[in-house]
């Protein structure tokens, strides 16, 4: 039969006594906690870094045109510019070149509509149900006709609802012509040559009469001799390769449209890789920082792996092409930054746009080399040092493990060694105070 242990009934307090000695031998263990600690704060620092300079590769390949695939680069960002945006507007692709370009907007695209001739007040019922056929691409190859009944008590409004759910695609609608009273519209929703709609007559609704006839925009490029162009839409797609030229308005005053290099695009480029290295640059600095005066240091001091990567990414910046470099607006500083201005950027690349762009096309080459042998996903720098330091996470967590199963055990062990010397003790004090009570009787007794 096992005994329940209550500390301390002889004065010797067994269970605090445990406490304490294990608490002196926990502190052994304390070496690996504290690795256990270190390992996890220098894995997230180092995945920190290694996704920082992912993110500085990506924005150096905006600058490296891609030979393999046929990828555009940052260097052939352009901009159109419009003498009358009234009249037409252009957007430039990536396979464009600088270019100019003249024509005329002869003819707006139009879409195909009809009305009714007949108007219904907002309220207005049809007595009986009636049936009338819509065709929408009249007299075009793709030409559909569908009918459309109407039931008895509907009103012009599911008409027009009845229409638009037709998937002929055309746009009803009721349009006010007078307070209360309306006619029906009916609208191709495509423009272009052989939109034309046709609506039955003779039904409720009345005779239908044209609005528009379906027709193509049209422009003239080069004047009187030079290309007619025309296009179902207002748009027109790669007028010249990666220029899209939309019509706004009808003008016979030719518009001009200068396609340009856009250097605006091209320096928020430089400066996102400009960011981009900072951001690692800052960390690598910060984290290998130790201040004497407190004793406290970075997450990263003391790593050689991350000295060696800091100095190979200011050698980019500071090195043979620093000269070059800062005369286009980047400049390496004392404190290990690189700063960047813009103005001076536009500046150059305008002067010589070709030496920028071989300067800048060089840099962005080391730096996405660097980007690759530091995070590379197999053998990176920091992917190496990272795994290394996981391998020793583990060690340091088994090693945990391993000591506090030991501690337990222990704890065990000791608990029971104790509450064992405890239960002997009060025997014996129970036995001491049973004698001493004898030997008192035993006493009262002779001196009677």
């Amino acid at each position: 039969m096992s005994s329940m242990q209550v500390s301390g009934l002889t004065g010797f307090d067994s269970a605090n006594m445990v406490q304490q000695l294990m608490s002196v031998e926990r502190l052994s263990g304390k070496r690996y906690s504290d690795g256990q600690k270190a390992s996890n704060t220098l894995i997230s620092a180092l995945q920190g870094l290694n996704t920082q300079f992912k993110s500085l590769g990506e924005a150096a390949k905006a600058f490296i045109p891609d030979t393999v695939l046929g990828g555009t680069s940052a260097w052939q960002t352009t901009t159109a510019t419009s003498s009358n945006k009234d009249v037409a507007t252009a957007v430039t692709a990536s396979t464009a070149t600088p270019t100019s370009l003249s024509f005329t907007v002869d003819q707006m695209a139009a879409a195909g509509s009809v009305k009714s001739a007949a108007t219904f007040a907002s309220t207005a019922t049809f007595a009986s149900a009636f049936t009338f056929n819509v065709t929408a691409a009249a007299g075009s190859a793709n030409e559909k006709t569908l009918p459309i009944s109407v039931a008895a008590g509907a009103g012009l409004a599911d008409v027009v609802d009845q229409i638009n759910k037709s998937g002929l695609g055309l746009q009803a609608n009721m349009v006010q012509v007078a307070p209360g009273t309306y006619g029906l519209q009916v609208s191709s929703s495509a423009t272009g040559v052989g939109t034309d709609v046709t609506i039955e007559s003779g039904t409720p609704l009345g005779d239908f009469t044209t609005v528009t006839t379906g027709q193509d925009a049209k422009i003239q490029l080069g004047g009187v001799g030079g290309f007619a162009l025309s296009s179902p839409s207002n748009t027109f797609k790669d007028v010249v390769p990666g220029v899209t030229i939309t019509a706004q308005s009808v003008s016979a005053t030719p518009v001009r449209l200068d396609i340009k290099a856009d250097s605006s695009s091209i320096g928020d480029k430089v400066k996102a890789l400009i960011d981009a290295a900072n951001t690692a640059l800052k960390t690598m600095a910060d984290g290998t920082k130790y201040n004497p005066d407190k004793k406290t240091a970075g997450s990263l001091n003391g790593e050689s792996t991350v000295r060696d990567v800091q100095y190979r990414l200011q050698s980019i910046f500071s090195g043979s092409s620093a000269g070059q470099l800062a005369s286009m607006g980047v400049e390496f500083q004392k404190d290990g930054t690189v700063t960047f201005d813009k103005a001076k950027f536009e500046a150059a690349y305008v002067r010589d746009p070709k030496a920028v762009e071989a300067t800048f096309t060089d840099t962005a080459t080391k730096v996405s080399d660097l980007s690759k042998q530091t995070s590379n996903s197999a053998d990176g720098y920091l992917t190496v040092r990272i795994q290394g330091e996981q391998s020793q996470l583990k060690d340091y967590t088994d090693r945990l493990t391993d000591f506090n199963e030991r501690m337990s055990l222990r704890e065990s062990a000791l608990s029971k060694q104790f509450s064992t010397l405890e239960a002997l003790l009060s025997k014996m004090q129970s036995q001491g105070q049973w004698l001493s009570g004898q030997l008192a009787a035993l006493s009262a007794s002779n001196s009677k």
